[in-house]
Formats: structure tokens, C-alpha cells, sequence
């Protein structure tokens, strides 16, 4: 498991003959095990696919990324404190992704290769913040500037998923409004339950 934040700041769509250019250790460690691999891979003693997934979110993820905390702060009354929000990303459903790796762990094709797992869909972290607050009919409000952008920061994220398409007969299902309410009703009932804690940091 690689990342789509491997290619940095190339420009986007990303795809996967793109030189990686990492802006961050987790992406730097990421590029240089894909860059192993690789190796490895061409040596003839590995058939490993390196597949590469844009932001997923879904049930069960830990609070401290973008959506699950977005809701969660909802919830709870906390504030929603944000970067401007102008930087896009590539959201991309939890169940679209497993569906993803079952089809690369299958197809002999992919043996060798490096593919990229998403939605294919760029939208602004400002959006996705208020759709979640509109899904969810809250008062809350998201404060867009309070924090600042963290070091290395990429401002257009979006991969192009075509060789997911045509090599493993991939395409996402679940739309980000799908994924929203499917997120925020998982989220919510853990609320109800009173067991959001265990999702924290």
C-alpha cells in the first residue's frame, strides 16, 4: 500500500509513470518503499503490485482525519477549526477501495505494476466541510483560516484511475453524498451509543 500523496506536487491528474515527489516523510517513506519494491520486482523475484489510494474515508476511521473529525466536532460541540480549505482532494469510499485490492490481488495483469485507487473526482477540503454540515443539518460552523497549512502541503490532489479502469475493470461506486451519509450515519450512532471515544486519537 502506497499513496497518490507519493506524486507531491506534480501536476495533476497524477499518473503512475509520474516521478514521485514527495513533500512530507509519510509520503518520502512511501515513495522509497515503492522505490524497493520495485527493485525487487524487476530483479524477477517478486510479482508485488504497489497500489496506490487517494483520501479514503468511511466507518471506522480515527478522528483525526478530515471527515470523521468534521462530524464528530459536529456532534460533540467541538469547534471546527480548518486551513482555508482551498486545497482539493480525491475522496474515495472504504468499500470502493477493499473491492480495489481484491481485484489487484486477483488479476494476473496487475502483477508488477503500480496503480492508483480512487474517485477520480477533485473537490475542495471547503466543500467537502460543508456538505458534511449541510448533510447533517447542524448549526455548527466551520472556521476556514484558523489553522494554518501544514508544512509541504499539497494544493491539488487528484489521480487519474484510468489503468485501475481498463487493468483490474475497476470504477468507484459510491458517490462522496453516498459516502457522506453513509459516514455520518455510522458516526452518529456511535454518538447515540456514547462510544465515539474509542475512534479518538
Amino acid at each position: 500500500t502506497g499513496s497518490c500523496e507519493e506524486y507531491g506536487t506534480n501536476n495533476p491528474p497524477f499518473t503512475e509513470n509520474q516521478t514521485e515527489n514527495p513533500t512530507s516523510l509519510y509520503s518520502w517513506s512511501k515513495a522509497s518503499i515503492a522505490l524497493l519494491f520495485r527493485m525487487l520486482n524487476n530483479t524477477g523475484k517478486n510479482k508485488m503490485v504497489i497500489l496506490r489510494p487517494s483520501v479514503v474515508y468511511g466507518p471506522n476511521q480515527k478522528t483525526n482525519a478530515l471527515i470523521p473529525y468534521t462530524i464528530t466536532s459536529a456532534l460533540t460541540g467541538k469547534k471546527l477549526n480548518f486551513t482555508k480549505g482551498e486545497q482539493t482532494r480525491d475522496f474515495v469510499f472504504v468499500s470502493d477501495i477493499v473491492e480495489g485490492y481484491m481485484k489487484a490481488a486477483t488479476v494476473e495483469d496487475a502483477k508488477r505494476k503500480i496503480i492508483n485507487l480512487g474517485a477520480g473526482k477533485e473537490y475542495k477540503v471547503k466543500y467537502v466541510v460543508k456538505k458534511i454540515l449541510e448533510l447533517m443539518g447542524t448549526s455548527a460552523e466551520a472556521n476556514f483560516g484558523a489553522i494554518p497549512e501544514r508544512e509541504g502541503e499539497i494544493q491539488r490532489y487528484l489521480p487519474d484511475i484510468s489503468l485501475a479502469n481498463s487493468l483490474l475493470r475497476w470504477q468507484p461506486r459510491v458517490s462522496l453524498e453516498e459516502g457522506l451519509r453513509k459516514t455520518i450515519g455510522w458516526y452518529s450512532e456511535k454518538f447515540e451509543k456514547n462510544e465515539l471515544g474509542k475512534w479518538s486519537d
